[in-house]
This record gives structure tokens, C-alpha cells and sequence, in this order.
């Protein structure tokens, strides 16, 4: 079959947009809109209009794919154009790496070769003819609804390329500089950054977005159907189109980073909600060619994906001997630890990477960090926010709030903008502490947001609870106690890290254990608070145990990576498309990690795998968390295996449980404020036989019952924490 042809008759599905477009344009008007299908839809640079007249270029969207059917209408035109099958731009040997992140995603690929990866920028517009920025491949998780009636009319008008609307439904870059550039507090729905947490939400709470049309609600996000609005499938969407256009060509294998804390059932539904929105990009004569084959894979978690970059980036690419690693992983929303093994092998593969003891800090991450900074501000000025009946939104880590500060302490769209305002003039400080740390007057001096802080006041335009503009509002600003926030927060995921290497080390799951290394990753690991604790904490470890010597590497991309390489007589890649950074390092692992490729996998947790369970259950002693001995190991035990483990020696019809996420809860200093609190009842209380046993049924979900000797359950329920 040609792979491109002449054609006067244009064939379209009648209720097709693109033919709703086309109907009644001159040959003209109709060469204009096929060029721009992809302006329209996602605002890419028009084709070039040889694309129409090339014997050897061709349009996708006027090749007719199949036998015209009773719906189909056609368009005879006056002068042919040429029409192109799609199959001959399918990149057969391509692969497509995404890392959907809390703050950002990126993408990375190769079309021919596996060891010319490289990233792609998405959502830049007509920015994409500009040369591109290092930030520009970090693209922000975020969505703008506008029309959704109508972007949908047209998204489920047909199974491929449907003629969507950038301006109905927009995505990445454009929509977070609409964000920064142009949201009033009454619009702050109409922006949904919370794609990653939503899809996480174990308490299943349905939320509300909007457009200009009015409110739209979203149930639970492993609830949708095929039919539900699902953000998620639209963002996939908006993102292949950005890959697969006539500019790219089309892939048709990606592998998806995967969250390791999200329940097997969460993880399969962001797996198929990519798979639907990526295969609708999918030109329709390529999904019905037998010869190709689709795919959206879950791979592997970020960390470890991210452990791939940084160990082959700094060299330990012929190791003659295991290396033990570690992957602090401080990204915009959680902070992930993955500790393993990296070796070589033999036979097909040419490395073996084993992997172990996830875990981590899911209130750590930068954007949190921010919006707790925010918070601290807002409760400094709290005479100034009640003056003004100005909202704020609390931190998610749940930072007591203090009684006075209740009734402005709130999820409402006017606290969610107030909050995003002050996050973007607190984000530079958060950024560049170094600055603060070294009083560096000249440098301050080019940076407003720090210049303001470092005065101590701050004069802003904020929201009052009605959604009217507030201006001129004054705020008093205490730099050194936000330092002191930062640094704290920091310096207790640094212990956490430390604490789970230390019962990995128990555990004697590593290999020669007399080095280890320890490799920072995430954009927020950037920040010399990480560096200066790490290197704190690296010495009393040493000191502990004399017989590891424990290696730090600074987060890749970054001047210190650099400069280390450098040092270490390594390569220092200049070009950044295909350069590891600390965010990017996960797609550039995702791809060395393939099916097929040359690193043997061995994960103590795979995408197939249920999520561990996440807390540690215990009770009060003097004022500390203690864990009960038969409870030390229920997080290290498959969710669902069946195990009781006794809680309670004792029955009373309210049996105080505190659990928590924090590793230090193991050593007995933590201190019972710092737990949450739940309560297991009971119809009675029992005599002293009976004893109480829970046991796991989901991340976050016991079951508890009244046990004696003949292990006969007297009662039974179930009790979920969040």
C-alpha cells in the first residue's frame, strides 16, 4: 500500500468536529484548519503547508483508513491534496518513558536507539519555537477547565485524534502560567494541580472543580468509569498529543513510574486511565494494523528508577564489586527512600539491580513545605487576616491549629488562592536559603520576593472570605523562624532515612557491606539544608559503626553534581535534553529499566504487587508511642496475609489505637502527640481469657476481633485509618 496518496474526496464520520470544521470551506479555508488540527487541539506550531502538496509528506487526518460506512460524509475538493497512512511514521523501535509527578511530569524517549534518550517538552503552545530552557522539560502537573461539555462532545466523538480544543481544556506550562498569570480567587477551581493526590486519596472523599459553565463534581478516582470524567485520562490525552503529531511520529510502547505507597488498585487505575488518554492519540489506522501492538506498562517506582541514573552517571558502570546504595528522594509532594544492590551480571543481562526497604516521609516534599510556611505567616499576621476576614488553608501534615485561628483556617477556594499567593513569593526563599544562609546582600538584591522577606514586611493583594480583592495588605515576616521550620522539617526526614537504613542494615540484606552510598534526588534535595544534615547525621553513623563507610552525592544536574563529576574525571553532559537532573534522572531510569533491556530487575515491591501496609500501630506509655512486640513486623508483611498479631492483653468496650507513618515510632522517643488516635470498639467488655488480635486488609484498612486460647473470634470489625 502507498504510503502516500493523492485525494479530491475527503471521507469523515459525519458527526466528526473535524468535518464539522471542514464543512462549507473552500479548498482554502480547508488546506488552513488541516494544517492547525494540532494548534487547535493543543496549540503546536501549524504544519508547514508542503505537508498538504509533498508526494512524500501527506496528511494523517485525510487518509481513509477504512471503507466508507452509511455514516460517513465526504468533501470533494477542487485541487488534490496529499493524503499519508500513518503506519509509516510509526517509530517502531520507540519507547516513551512519564513520570507523573505531584508538581511535575516528565517525559523521556528514544526513537531508534536506547542510548539516545531524551526528554520532550509539553504544553509550551507556540513557545515551542523558542530555544528550550532547562525548566522547560519539567512539565507542571496542572489542568485548566474552561468548557468541559465541550471538550468532551468532541473527545468522545471517535476512537482517534478527535478534534479537541486547547482552549476548552489546557494542560502543563500554558495552564500554569494562566495560573500565576491570571487567577482571581473566584477561578482557583477552574485550575486542578491536584491530579497525583486525588488519584492517592485513601479516604475516597468526592471533590468539586469548575468551569465557566458552573461546579462540576469528581467522585473517587478508582470509582471512575470508562464514561466518568476522569482528569486523569484527559491529562494523559493532552500529553500524547504532544508526542504522537505529525512533527514526532507515533510511539506506541510507554512505561509509567509508579507510586509505591498507592493501594494495587490506584496504581492499575492511573495505568489505565494513561492507556485510554495516550491510545486516543493513536491514529486509527495504526490501532486497527494488526502489525503494531499498544502498550502502557507500569515499570518501576521513581527512587529506584532514579537509583538507575545516578549510579550509571557516577560511574559505577563496571563496579568489581556489589555497590550498596540509597535514594533520598525529596520531590514536590512526598519524599522517598529505596535502598538496594547494584552489580554486575551475566549472560543477557549486563546488571542486577535489587532493591528493598521502601519507604519515606509523605508530608515531606517541597510543596508542602511551602504551604506550611505559608501557614506560619498567615498565623503571624492573624490580627491582620481577621481585620480583613482574609482565609487560609491549612498544611497537610496536620500542624495543630490554634483555636483563635479556626474559623480562618479552611479548604475554601479564597484560602486555597491566599495561600497560593504567598506560596509564590515564599517559593524563592525556599529555593535559594542559601542566600539567607550567607547574607548574601548583593544577590538578595536580585531577588524581590527574598529582598521583601529579608525586610521583614510584606505588602500584598489578598481575598477575603466573599472572594473580593483585599489590597494593600501589610504582613510581618519572621525569616528566621521560617528557617528554623525548614531546617527541622528537613532534619527529621534525614533521621527517617537514617532510621530505615539502619533496620535494613539489620536485616543484612546488603551485599559486603563495608561502603555505602547515598544518592540525593528530587528537585527539593537541591537545598544545602539537605546536604548540611546529611552530612551531620553521616558522621554520627560512622561513628556508631565504624565498619561502613557511607559516600554522599549531590543531586544530579545540579553545579555540585558537576563539579563532582569533574573531580571524578566523568563525563559532564552539556546538553540538557539528554542530560540526568535530579527530576528528569527517573524517566532516563525508567528507559534503562525497560522489558527487554539489560538491567535484571529484583524489586521487593513490583507494580503488581498490593501496597504495604502504612502504619505502625501502638499504644500510649508515659507520654511515647510503644509498639506491641507481636506488632514490630505487620508493616513488613504482605496486606492481607491472614496473620493476627495481639494488640491488647485486655477488652474494654473503647480500646484506645494510636498509629503513625513515622519510623522513629520503633525506638520508643516518639512522642504520643505526634501519633493520630483512633478507637476500636466493642459490644462488652470480656473476661481476662480474651485477648485483642487485628490484623491488615488493605494500606490502610485492620480488622480487629476478641480472641482466648481456642482462637475462636467472639467479635469482629473492621476499622480504617487515614
Amino acid at each position: 500500500m502507498q504510503n502516500s496518496i493523492e485525494t479530491k474526496e475527503l471521507v469523515f464520520h459525519q458527526n466528526e468536529p473535524l468535518y464539522l470544521h471542514l464543512q462549507g470551506k473552500d479548498d482554502e479555508g480547508i488546506k488552513k484548519t488541516l494544517l492547525e488540527v494540532d494548534r487547535i487541539a493543543v496549540d503546536l506550531v501549524p504544519y508547514n503547508s508542503s505537508v498538504l502538496s509533498d508526494i512524500n509528506g501527506g496528511h494523517w487526518d485525510i487518509y481513509r483508513y477504512s471503507e466508507p460506512s452509511e455514516n460517513c460524509v465526504s468533501i470533494t475538493l477542487e485541487n488534490p491534496l496529499i493524503a499519508k497512512n500513518p503506519n509509516a511514521d510509526v517509530n517502531v523501535k520507540g519507547v516513551v518513558a512519564i513520570d507523573f509527578g505531584t508538581k511535575s511530569t516528565t517525559i523521556g524517549f528514544f526513537k531508534d536507539n536506547p542510548h539516545d534518550k531524551q526528554l520532550m517538552r509539553v504544553g509550551m503552545g507556540q513557545n515551542i519555537k523558542k530555544e528550550a530552557k532547562k525548566d522547560d522539560f519539567e512539565n507542571p502537573t496542572i489542568m485548566k477547565f474552561e468548557n468541559i461539555d465541550e471538550f468532551l462532545k468532541a473527545y468522545n466523538s471517535g476512537k482517534s485524534r478527535p478534534l479537541t480544543n486547547w482552549n476548552d481544556i489546557s494542560s502543563s506550562h500554558a495552564a500554569f502560567a494562566h495560573f500565576n498569570d491570571e487567577a482571581r480567587a473566584d477561578e482557583f477551581y477552574q485550575f486542578f494541580k491536584e491530579l497525583k493526590q486525588w488519584a492517592g486519596d485513601l479516604k475516597g472523599e468526592n471533590i468539586n472543580i469548575k468551569d465557566k459553565n458552573g461546579i462540576r463534581p469528581l467522585q473517587n478516582f478508582t470509582k471512575c468509569a470508562e464514561s466518568d470524567f476522569n482528569p486523569i485520562e484527559i491529562y494523559a490525552y493532552l500529553l500524547g498529543r504532544f508526542i504522537n503529531n505529525m512533527y514526532n511520529g507515533v510511539y506506541l510502547r510507554y512505561i509509567l513510574s509508579f507510586p509505591i505507597k498507592y493501594e494495587k488498585a490506584v496504581r492499575e487505575q492511573i495505568r489505565v486511565s494513561f492507556e485510554r488518554g495516550l491510545k486516543k492519540t493513536i491514529p486509527y489506522a495504526v490501532l486497527t494494523n494488526p502489525e503494531h501492538k499498544f502498550s502502557v506498562e507500569l515499570g518501576y517506582s521513581e527512587p529506584a528508577a532514579y537509583a538507575v541514573s545516578a549510579l550509571k552517571t557516577y560511574g559505577f558502570i563496571k563496579p568489581n564489586k556489589p555497590i550498596n546504595y540509597g535514594v533520598f528522594d525529596f520531590g514536590g509532594g512526598t519524599t522517598d527512600f529505596d535502598f538496594g544492590v547494584w552489580e554486575l551480571s551475566e549472560g543477557k543481562y549486563d546488571y542486577k539491580l535489587t532493591h528493598f526497604g521502601a519507604d519515606g516521609d509523605k508530608y515531606l516534599g517541597g510543596e508542602n513545605l511551602l504551604l506550611l510556611l505559608a501557614y506560619e505567616v498567615f498565623l503571624y499576621n492573624l490580627d491582620t487576616m481577621r481585620k480583613n476576614n482574609c482565609p487560609f488553608e491549612p498544611p497537610r501534615d496536620g500542624t495543630p491549629i490554634p483555636g483563635d485561628a479556626k474559623a480562618f483556617v479552611k479548604h475554601s477556594q479564597q484560602a486555597k488562592r491566599n495561600s497560593a499567593i504567598l506560596i509564590n513569593i515564599l517559593r524563592d526563599f525556599l529555593e535559594n536559603i542559601d542566600l539567607f544562609q550567607n547574607a548574601d546582600d548583593e544577590k538578595i538584591s536580585n531577588h524581590d520576593n527574598i529582598k521583601y522577606i529579608m525586610a521583614k514586611t510584606l505588602e500584598i493583594q489578598l481575598y477575603d472570605d466573599d472572594g473580593k480583592e483585599v489590597k494593600g495588605i501589610k504582613l510581618n515576616i519572621d525569616p528566621d523562624a521560617l528557617y528554623t521550620t525548614l531546617s527541622n522539617k528537613i532534619k527529621a526526614g534525614v533521621v527517617k532515612f537514617f532510621d530505615c537504613l539502619s533496620k535494613e542494615v539489620d536485616k543484612k540484606k546488603f551485599k559486603d557491606l563495608n561502603e555505602f552510598h547515598i544518592f540525593l534526588g528530587g528537585n527539593a534535595s537541591r537545598s544545602p539544608l539537605v546536604t548540611e544534615h546529611f552530612n551531620h547525621f553521616i558522621k554520627e553513623f560512622e561513628t556508631r559503626d565504624e565498619r561502613i563507610k557511607l559516600h554522599l552525592y549531590p543531586a544530579l544536574g545540579t553545579p555540585e553534581s558537576d563539579k563532582l563529576l569533574q573531580d571524578l574525571k566523568l563525563e559532564v553532559k552539556e546538553d540538557f535534553t539528554r542530560k540526568p537532573t535530579c527530576k528528569t534522572g527517573v524517566v532516563f531510569g525508567l528507559l534503562d529499566m525497560r522489558k527487554g533491556g539489560k538491567i535484571d530487575v529484583n524489586s521487593e515491591v513490583s507494580s503488581s504487587d498490593e501496597a504495604k501496609f502504612l502504619y505502625y500501630l501502638g499504644k500510649e506509655e508515659h507520654g511515647k508511642f510503644t509498639v506491641p512486640d507481636d506488632l514490630k513486623n505487620i508493616r513488613e508483611e504482605e496486606v492481607g496475609s491472614g496473620n493476627w498479631h495481639k494488640m491488647y492483653d485486655y477488652t474494654a468496650e473503647n480500646l484506645e489505637l494510636y498509629y503513625t507513618e513515622d519510623i522513629s515510632a520503633m525506638s520508643g522517643n516518639l512522642d504520643i502527640s505526634k501519633a493520630k488516635f483512633g478507637t476500636i470498639k466493642l459490644n462488652k467488655e470480656y473476661d481476662d481469657d480474651y485477648k485483642v488480635f487485628v490484623r491488615t486488609i488493605s494500606s490502610n484498612t485492620i480488622e480487629f476481633c476478641v480472641m482466648k486460647k481456642d482462637n475462636k473470634p467472639q467479635e469482629s470489625g473492621k476499622l480504617t485509618l487515614h
